[in-house]
């Protein structure tokens, strides 16, 4: 009952509110940008790519007005809108984690991302136990099956997965039991998922980039 909650919660009353979709586009450099385009609405994405300090301001610089983040931290969310060119709140948005962006406007809009991605060995994104956002640390597509080319590590029995359809403005539901997913989770560059563990994760990839 409380996954469910803060799942509504984390819908941030959204029914009503125009559908949205995000789709990815990158460049072939490491060191480059990605473009993620959001239609009108709450989209569920990530910072793929290490900017400063990480900072809304600093990888967002410009949106539209209006604009809201909301970054989940285990009970509700911390929020930062953009009016009059600023944001309103400090809101740092690492690669691995996740948030909600808000697209007031009802036309598509693109942000983009600029920045390193990360590379080597031992790269590190826990994922605790109880319900979080996560995201892929590399700016890679690909689904959360153990033997899949994300590195995901084994879920435990009962690990629940909530990807955001933006179309629907809504989630679908993938469940780990007898030791596979019902419907194996994807991830787009730069999209995210709320994870409900049963037990600790360590998400570790061995990543480089050959020249």
């Amino acid at each position: 009952m409380r996954t469910k909650t803060l799942l509504l919660t984390a819908a941030i009353s959204a029914a009503g509110l125009a559908s949205s979709m995000a789709q990815a586009v990158y460049s072939v450099n490491y060191v480059g940008y990605v473009n993620k385009t959001l239609l009108s609405g709450f989209n569920l994405i990530a910072n793929p790519l290490n900017n400063g300090n990480n900072d809304v301001a600093t990888i967002l610089p410009t949106v539209p007005e209006g604009t809201t983040v909301y970054r989940y931290n285990g009970a509700g969310y911390d929020t930062s809108d953009y009016f009059f060119g600023a944001w309103s709140a400090p809101l740092t948005l690492l690669p691995g984690d996740g948030f909600f962006i808000a697209n007031p406007e009802v036309a598509s809009i693109t942000v983009t991302f600029v920045g390193e991605g990360q590379e080597g060995p031992n790269l590190m994104n826990n994922i605790n136990p109880g319900l979080s956002l996560k995201s892929s640390k590399i700016p890679q597509a690909g689904n959360l099956d153990p033997a899949g080319n994300l590195e995901f590590p084994m879920p435990s029995e009962g690990d629940t997965v909530y990807k955001w359809l933006p179309a629907q403005q809504n989630y679908s539901t993938h469940t780990f039991f007898f030791g596979v997913w019902d419907v194996t989770p994807t991830l787009d560059v730069a999209e995210s998922v709320f994870y409900q563990a049963n037990a600790l994760l360590s998400w570790e990839r061995d990543f480089e980039v050959t020249p």
